[in-house]
């Protein structure tokens, strides 16, 4: 009888486990993270001209694996993911790495999880506010933009305190404003060799 139960146990944990479903993003589902490769420089400039330098240090695309991996305690899904890292230039030197971005997968009818942190504000799937934005540094209007603001987010420690900032979805982050009022644009964009 024991071994009976142990059979059946065993097939029901194999069906359940094997019934762990796929998540891949579409293509359009990753305009968050396009903007960015490992290696590439973004540098700001300050309206008191000022330079912020932000430098891509990791950017991890996870494929879902094999169903057998799935922990059905946990999820039923095995998710497609992106995890950007950086580092800024700030004040003379350069800063720990810090994650930018997690974006992951969903099951149809649900938000992508979207963690933006720029700056040690954490954004996690708030709704997004399509805002313009105009770049004088560059003399450009960027009409793709999203914004994002200190009273919408979760604090992390940092030594760089900004107030608000701008995501495009061509470009990435194009804007942010300190708390001393100090406003950063994107000036230029030093890709990577194999960018």
């Amino acid at each position: 009888m024991n071994q009976l139960k142990l059979f059946g146990f065993l097939l029901i944990t194999i069906a359940v486990q094997s019934c762990c479903q796929k998540l891949y993003f579409k293509k359009d589902e990753l305009s968050w993270v396009k903007p960015y490769d490992v290696d590439d420089i973004f540098v700001f400039k300050s309206d008191k001209n000022n330079i912020d330098s932000l430098r891509i240090v990791r950017k991890d695309c996870t494929k879902p694996k094999d169903s057998r991996e799935c922990n059905w305690f946990v999820s039923y899904y095995l998710s497609e993911s992106v995890r950007i890292d950086y580092q800024v230039y700030h004040d003379g030197k350069w800063s720990n790495t810090m994650n930018l971005l997690n974006l992951e997968k969903r099951p149809k009818g649900e938000t992508n999880e979207l963690i933006l942190r720029v700056f040690q504000l954490e954004y996690f799937n708030k709704k997004t506010i399509k805002e313009e934005t105009y770049l004088s540094s560059i003399n450009k209007q960027v009409s793709d933009s999203y914004v994002f603001t200190k009273d919408r987010a979760y604090v992390l420690d940092s030594r760089i305190g900004i107030t608000k900032f701008y995501w495009s979805e061509s470009l990435g982050l194009v804007k942010y404003i300190s708390e001393q009022g100090e406003t950063w644009e994107l000036q230029t964009l030093q890709k990577n060799n194999n960018g």
